[in-house]
């Protein structure tokens, strides 16, 4: 998943840059105004005036690299894109942020089943060892007090995993709709994006 470490600045439209550009001027010429009438350099004001706006110019060429246009990187941009609805940076935030949980729980479920079948395998294995042993053995030694951590040492442990497993099935039914909602979500949301992108 490579995405820029650095966020670009987002702008909705080509209007606004306009505008940010046209409040930027303004206010730079205000500053030179002051700045003229206290220097008394009022014989220069135009060679100065000329050298602040290609300054200007350059400064936002240099910004250029660092902009989004509804969405779309500043040297990326034209005018299909310019007719498509204004992209929205927070809901493009929400579908990275639901498919990074998609990928953990991917991970989390993949996890589960390679290794829960496995701990009841061998769980189950033991029982049936267990079982065989006291059926195989004497009458007279079943009467006989024995340590019940000799019998079963792993009796707390399958209570445990019991009691965790029943756990997982009382909420897994609450979750899935809510994880099939989301994936269904990301799922529409690419199917978008791919149409945009054509």
């Amino acid at each position: 998943m490579d995405r820029e470490d650095i966020p670009r600045i987002g702008v909705d439209t080509f209007d606004d840059l306009e505008r940010i550009q046209a409040d930027f001027t303004r206010q730079m010429l205000a500053v030179f105004e002051q700045k003229l009438a206290a220097s008394g350099l009022g014989a220069e004001e135009e060679a100065i005036k000329a050298h602040l706006m290609a300054w200007r110019d350059r400064t936002f060429e240099i910004a250029k690299p660092n902009l989004r246009i509804n969405g779309v990187n500043y040297e990326d941009h034209n005018q299909e894109v310019d007719e498509t609805e204004p992209f929205d940076e927070a809901l493009d935030r929400q579908i990275w942020a639901n498919h990074d949980e998609k990928l953990i729980w991917d991970k989390t479920i993949a996890d589960s089943r390679r290794v829960k079948p496995v701990q009841i395998q061998k769980m189950m294995e033991d029982l049936l060892v267990r079982q065989r042993v006291e059926e195989d053995v004497e009458p007279e030694a079943e009467d006989e007090e024995m340590d019940e951590s000799l019998t079963m040492p792993n009796l707390e442990e399958v209570d445990k995993t019991h009691v965790q497993t029943l756990a997982h099935l009382d909420e897994f039914p609450k979750k899935v709709p809510v994880l099939l909602e989301k994936v269904a979500n990301i799922t529409r949301v690419e199917e978008d994006m791919k149409r945009l992108e054509q």
